[in-house]
């Protein structure tokens, strides 16, 4: 939802929120008939129901109009100073990047998480297929650790490969 229509389902919701007031004001005994000089009998109840109605609906167009602001996961690291955040997309970011600089990797998803004193990150990689995947693993692991270690200044507790594929063309042959 855009700028734009989150102003308009507002202005909308509360514009019913007044209307089911009035309502539910009418349904509790007001008689705007007084206020216009008139007299009117009516029965309250379908004053009351329809006016609750409206409110509990408007007031959820409104809640859903105005965009909630969760912080963003984070890892926490605590120094002399105070608490140090890093967002899990950052240090995924700094997992991928380094990730990619492995020969042979194509292509990395990457999964953060805290796990007690450290974090584990799963590291999911499209490989080109002439690479003996279990030196590429190892190289992928000890890079990513050392990286986020000097770089982030994080303990990491475990790095987890998954050979998700095996992609591309192979090392370029001359014929």
């Amino acid at each position: 939802m855009n700028a734009f229509d989150r102003l308009l389902a507002t202005l909308l919701a509360l514009g019913w929120v007044a209307i089911g007031g009035l309502l539910v004001a009418v349904g509790l005994g007001w008689d705007p008939m007084l206020v216009l000089g008139a007299v009117g009998n009516y029965d309250p109840w379908p004053f009351l129901l329809a006016g609750a109605a409206i409110v509990v609906v408007a007031t959820r167009v409104v809640v859903a109009a105005v965009p909630s602001r969760r912080p963003e996961p984070s890892i926490v690291r605590e120094t002399a100073l105070g608490q140090v955040r890093l967002s899990r997309r950052a240090i995924a970011a700094l997992v991928q990047r380094t990730a990619r600089q492995v020969p042979g990797v194509r292509d990395v998803d990457v999964d953060v998480w805290q796990a007690g004193d450290g974090i584990e990150v799963r590291v999911a990689a499209a490989v080109a297929p002439d690479y003996s995947i279990p030196e590429l693993s190892s190289d992928l692991q000890e890079r990513v650790e050392q990286y986020l270690r000097e770089t982030a200044g994080l303990h990491v507790s475990s790095v987890a490969v998954e050979i998700r594929t095996i992609s591309g063309e192979g090392r370029s042959r001359v014929e």
